[in-house]
């Protein structure tokens, strides 16, 4: 991926975060008439940010591409980004300016594979590409995940993620419930029916219990 589209990709989580935030949030005075602009003008945040309306235009539009981690910092803040998003700014920032680390198959939004897949996804699903229009990030924390299976029904199970030693960027994710829940019996039954079945030999099968044993039967 160009550095074109890295300073593309930051201008647009900085306008759909401007989008997001409202007058109200920060403290400023709706102001009488319709406004057309969702969220908060440019203006209005480049004042907050501390930085030139000219500057902000700039990054917004892909134009300025070596924010300092002040400028970030200011953005930040005067969004109102969590944690995470802060986090995904400074990455965004760093990439535009062509300072970060290069991506990592399978893992980085940047690397080709996952390009191409949101590609194809952003093509054929309106929902995803709304979601993804509204640059939303979170972190990737233990928690649950819903899940139906065609042959045991539906699954709530918790997950936790680890790094793997020696292969950066590759996670071991676990998934597991609680012995005494539903979704317990439905795993062991899972288990269960996902287990090949050997057939006993038939003279094995026919011969009494105490018999069962190699050499049975033999003189």
């Amino acid at each position: 991926m160009g550095p074109d589209q890295h300073s593309n990709d930051l201008a647009g989580f900085l306008r759909a975060r401007r989008t997001q935030v409202t007058p109200q949030q920060v403290g400023l005075p709706t102001g009488p008439g319709h406004r057309r602009t969702p969220g908060l003008r440019r203006e209005e945040l480049a004042t907050l940010a501390g930085v030139s309306i000219d500057y902000y235009t700039r990054l917004e539009r892909g134009k300025e591409t070596r924010p300092s981690p002040a400028v970030v910092d200011s953005l930040a803040r005067a969004l109102h980004l969590q944690d995470d998003e802060h986090e995904h700014l400074r990455r965004l920032a760093a990439r535009a300016a062509r300072t970060a680390p290069e991506p990592q198959a399978g893992t980085d939004p940047d690397a080709p594979d996952l390009a191409q897949l949101v590609g194809e996804l952003l093509l054929k699903s309106d929902d995803f590409a709304r979601l993804r229009e509204r640059h939303d990030v979170r972190a990737h924390r233990p928690g649950t995940k819903h899940f139906h299976h065609p042959q045991v029904g539906d699954l709530t199970l918790g997950y936790q993620s680890m790094p793997l030693e020696n292969t950066p960027g590759h996670r071991l994710v676990v998934y597991y419930a609680d012995t005494t829940s539903p979704d317990h019996d439905a795993m062991v039954l899972l288990d269960m029916l996902s287990t090949p079945h050997t057939p006993e030999p038939a003279d094995q099968a026919d011969a009494p219990a105490h018999d069962r044993r190699p050499g049975a039967g033999r003189r």
